[in-house]
């Protein structure tokens, strides 16, 4: 008799617990994000966006191959940005960075020559847009890291 209170006890204070303190919620999905929480409102992505790729590619002799692709549905604009980032002591630092945009899709491939010794990253910002151009959403990636 005495464990079933307890027990019971127990179980009401760890839902009253629950409710009481503010929980987060997440989705878990494949590379990227599928959720975004903002203080406790769930935020859906991919309301436009169809398809997004980042890659880098150490083509050799300090040659990079940096890419961004974004595709959205009929009726939405894309964007992509694509910053080519060097990992050096203060953290990951943008070099060089190119943008586009355009109807159903937006695509970066673009070369750069980079200093030997360093980490790099592509960070690959995705966005779609109504056909006005108000932005509906945004969705950052970052790509393997290649050294040279």
């Amino acid at each position: 008799m005495k464990k079933s209170m307890i027990t019971k006890i127990l179980a009401l204070t760890l839902a009253l617990s629950a409710c009481a303190g503010g929980m987060s919620v997440y989705a878990q999905g494949g590379e990227a994000e599928t959720s975004a929480v903002i203080d406790t409102d769930i935020q859906p992505k991919y309301t436009a966006i169809v398809t997004t790729s980042s890659g880098l590619k150490h083509m050799g002799s300090g040659k990079m191959n940096c890419q961004g692709t974004t595709t959205v549905r009929d009726g939405y604009n894309a964007g992509v940005t694509v910053e080519l980032q060097q990992n050096t002591s203060s953290g990951w630092t943008t070099i060089q960075s190119w943008s586009d945009s355009d109807s159903d899709w937006a695509i970066i491939e673009q070369n750069y020559y980079v200093p030997k010794g360093y980490s790099y990253r592509v960070k690959t910002t995705h966005r779609s847009y109504t056909s006005s151009w108000s932005l509906i959403e945004s969705v950052t990636k970052y790509s393997n890291i290649a050294s040279y």
